[in-house]
Parts: structure tokens; sequence; C-alpha cells
């Protein structure tokens, strides 16, 4: 209960703050992973691939959400563009690592609630929650 609750406050708050709520796709085109630029110098060796579809489960949210406008030249008059994204990811690098993630436990699989914004090098100062 705990979690829908942390979850949902901060949904609800950032929908006030002006973030559009979305809950993306967990799997994705790996061409599309590719384009976004995760899978340079090793970067797959993290992600987990359905190979016979041409599909990878995302790591982030972020993996999902930045395409939606990928074949868009977005207008600096309709930005600041922000999102709140709720989802499972899913990341080989389960364990814990270092002293500064002591107490940590990592998983293969978790959820969390991410912003991704699309904006200006200008307005990027302005946009603070």
């Amino acid at each position: 209960m705990l979690e829908f609750a942390l979850t949902q406050f901060a949904i609800d708050t950032l929908i006030k703050e002006g973030f559009i709520p979305v809950i993306p796709p967990e799997l994705i085109k790996t061409e599309i992973m590719k384009k976004l630029g995760y899978m340079e110098n090793g970067g797959d060796e993290d992600m987990f691939h359905i190979e016979k579809d041409g599909l990878t489960l995302v790591g982030t949210a972020e993996h999902s959400i930045v395409p939606m406008h990928m074949d868009e030249t977005l207008s600096v008059h309709s930005l600041p563009k922000r999102y709140v994204g709720f989802s499972s990811s899913f990341r080989r690098e389960a364990g814990s690592y270092g002293k500064d993630t002591r107490g940590i436990l990592r998983v293969h699989q978790f959820d969390k609630v991410e912003m991704v914004s699309f904006t200006t090098s200008e307005l990027r100062c302005v946009v603070v929650i």
C-alpha cells in the first residue's frame, strides 16, 4: 500500500505542475532502442531482448516516452513538453554495488515514476519543481 500511495502522490504532484501522465509501453522495437543511442558501446548488455520479435524490454520509461515525438519537429512555442511516466523497468544489473548503494538491492524488475521533459537550453532553468 505504501508503494501505491507514494506513486500516486508523485504523479498527483507532477500533474499539478503541468506534467502529462502516461503509462508507456514496456516493450519497444529494438530498432527504436538503437535510434535512441542506448545500445552503443555495449549499453545493450543490461537489456533484455526478445530476438524473435525484434523487441526489447525497457530499462526506463524514457525509452518509451522519448520516441513518442521521434518523427516530429517540435515548435519552440510548444515547449516545454513534460511527461510523468509510470512503468516497470527491466535490467540485467541485479545485485548491489559499492559503498554508495549500501542497503539497496537492485533487482531485474522494478516500478518507478519518471519525469521526461522536451525543452530548450533557455527554458531548462525555468522548469524547476
